[in-house]
């Protein structure tokens, strides 16, 4: 979280399926495999200190009407391809298999990811996206990297 005396950690999120970690996972220059080897056995200085990442990322989710209340599963889902010819990258997190068909079977349905030479161009990319995929009931936040977009404005004067 970004304070007036500047950035503070809140928490910290591992699990691999959370959107805070797919979105930093893919900037990571290397292989993640043998980050997460080294960060097992405790020898991570032996791998160095990471690249800076190149470009930015940024995530939107797509939610079933109701999260993260009550909300209906099995709605039938469209687009992902069509969704990920931008570039933008469409994890699953409430999907399943039914009948030969994808539908929904949670709260939060997709990550929907972009990437970007800047926020801006991930962003649009990510957007994009989201309006490609389709199921009865999809809701997204809108405001997804507006804070960053005016920060960065901000630093640009």
């Amino acid at each position: 979280m970004v304070t007036s005396k500047g950035p503070k950690v809140v928490e910290y999120n591992c699990r691999l399926g959370d959107p805070e970690c797919q979105i930093v996972l893919p900037l990571y220059d290397g292989d993640v495999l043998a980050l997460f080897d080294a960060a097992e056995k405790g020898e991570l200085a032996k791998l160095g200190a990471p690249k800076a990442p190149k470009g930015s990322s940024a995530i939107v989710v797509l939610a079933s009407a109701g999260y993260p209340g009550s909300y209906e599963k099995g709605k039938v889902v469209t687009g992902i391809e069509e969704a990920e010819k931008n570039g933008a990258q469409v994890l699953h997190a409430g999907t399943k298999m039914a009948d030969g068909k994808l539908v929904t079977n949670g709260g939060r349905v997709f990550g929907v990811v972009g990437h970007g030479a800047t926020l801006q161009e991930a962003l649009n990319i990510a957007y994009e996206a989201c309006e490609k995929v389709q199921f009865e009931g999809k809701f997204y936040r809108k405001d997804i990297g507006k804070k960053g977009l005016a920060r960065l404005a901000k630093m640009a004067k």
